[in-house]
């Protein structure tokens, strides 16, 4: 079980950065009011992110069949 509990604090630092864009919430890293908010905004943007590159590939390449 102690073993268990390092490795679990081994990845304290990547779970604060998951909590701090709200994706990881968990009994170290209780939700705040603003986690829902940090997670909606964090998911939006990759959204767009994602999206943005998508349409830069249609719009430079003019070929549906070289992006599939």
């Amino acid at each position: 079980m102690k073993q268990e509990t390092l490795q679990y604090d081994a990845i304290h630092l990547e779970r604060r950065i998951l909590w701090i864009f709200g994706i990881y919430s968990g009994k170290d890293f209780p939700p705040r009011n603003l986690h829902f908010l940090r997670a909606l905004v964090t998911f939006s943007v990759l959204i767009i992110f994602v999206l943005g590159m998508f349409v830069e590939i249609i719009v430079d390449h003019n070929n549906f069949q070289v992006v599939f």
